[in-house]
């Protein structure tokens, strides 16, 4: 996906001790990924956090990675009223 063309692709992510990995396989058309950031909401916790990434996930862009392991940026958690 290329920066700003507003499309949303589904992922399988899991969040572990604070921490998010994400990644593709690399399959199909259009296997080059740009990802801003990843956002996990929780309602039934009342929390929602923020993945900042701001790379490629490409074999021939950035460092070639396809997979990363963010870390939440703390300024961009946020708490709210869990769910009922």
């Amino acid at each position: 996906m290329a920066p700003g063309d507003g499309r949303r692709s589904e992922v399988c992510y899991a969040v572990v001790d604070c921490s998010c990995r994400i990644g593709h396989d690399n399959a199909g058309g259009g296997g080059a990924w740009y990802l801003e950031n990843v956002e996990i909401d929780c309602p039934s916790l009342g929390r929602k956090w923020m993945f900042p990434h701001g790379r490629w996930l490409a074999k021939d862009k950035d460092d070639g990675q396809l997979e990363r392991e963010l870390f939440p940026q703390d300024m961009a958690t946020v708490e709210y009223k869990p769910c009922e």
